[in-house]
Order: C-alpha cells, then structure tokens, then sequence
C-alpha cells in the first residue's frame, strides 16, 4: 500500500461525517471466512478496550450520524453510544444490530447507568464468562466430576461460581461429607 493510500483510507476518508466508512467495514467483514472466531476474539476482549477498537469506533459513530447527531434530550454535546437489553445480548455483533444501540450524551448515558460503570459491566461480563468456561468442562447427569478437577482461577472463586451456577439451577451440586463436591450438569 502506498503512503498516499494509506493516510486517504486511515486519516482522510469520510472525516467530516463518517460517511461510508460503516459500508467499507461490512464489506470487509463480508471476506472474513470464518466470523465465528473473531466474534469469540471480541467477547474475550476486556470491554474497555473494545470501546478503543477500530470496529467500535466506526459502529459508535455510525449510530451517532444515524441520530443526527443528537441526543433524544436534545444534547448535541459528549456524544456517546449506548448497549440497550438486547444490544448486551448481542455483544460482537453490534454491525448486525444496530438497532438495538442508541446515541445518548453523557448525562443521559450516567442515568441509564446510574451506579454500574464500564468497569462494573466488565467484572459482571467477565464472571459470566469463566461460569461459562466452568459449565464447559462438566459433564451431564449421570456422570459426575470431582470439584477439584474443575480448572478456574482460584479455589475460592471456583467455588463461588459453582454456588451461583447451581442457585440458577444450572448443575447439581453433591456435597459429601469426606470426598468433597461432586457435580453435574442438569
């Protein structure tokens, strides 16, 4: 690529209103082979700095320029893209739903979230995550693992997850008295 292609593509093209650059990024998602393993690439990623990829950033101001530059209480200032419900459902693939984000300024945005932060919603996605990992390595009802044979970060931890799992009535949890756990999924 040439230093004049280059710096048109990356610095220059549709600055003014970002125009175009959503349709360029659909087309080059259209020649990934396999979206599948970007999507899982995406979801690992810690929220915060999905929030500084390239893909975010055209997807947020595609949104924005959608809403005409506009919150829906009238602010045009710190503009910012919010996940709805269903947007949180759909996390990796926000260019399919778009509808499901919505441009908002910031005091609108601290509203919606008026205790949580990005950090807070990182911490609750990433538990979610490794009670996921944790449910992959069970087997199903009859058979049964032992609670020590559960790979996770920490004992405590594993633990915890395990409870929570089985409050959402996800697995059954064995408790013997001198062997310890033993658990299966449902």
């Amino acid at each position: 690529m040439k230093s004049d292609d280059f710096i048109y593509e990356y610095l220059k093209c549709d600055r003014d209103t970002g125009d175009g650059s959503y349709e360029k990024l659909l087309d080059a998602i259209k020649e990934i082979d396999d979206w599948e393993t970007v999507k899982q690439y995406i979801i690992k990623l810690k929220y915060f700095y999905y929030l500084r990829t390239s893909l975010w950033r055209i997807i947020s101001e595609e949104i924005k320029r959608r809403a005409k530059w506009i919150c829906a209480c009238g602010c045009r200032e710190n503009l910012q893209v919010h996940h709805t419900e269903e947007g949180n459902a759909h996390h990796g693939e926000e260019h399919l739903f778009l509808s499901a984000l919505v441009c908002v300024c910031q005091k609108c945005h601290q509203k919606k979230h008026p205790i949580a932060s990005v950090k807070l919603a990182e911490k609750k996605r990433q538990r979610n995550l490794r009670k996921e990992n944790i449910l992959t390595q069970l087997p199903s009802y009859p058979d049964r693992v032992a609670e020590e044979n559960i790979s996770g970060s920490s004992f405590v931890l594993t633990r915890d997850l395990l409870e929570e799992l089985e409050k959402d009535r996800k697995i059954v949890i064995e408790r013997l008295l001198y062997d310890g756990w033993k658990i299966h999924k449902v």
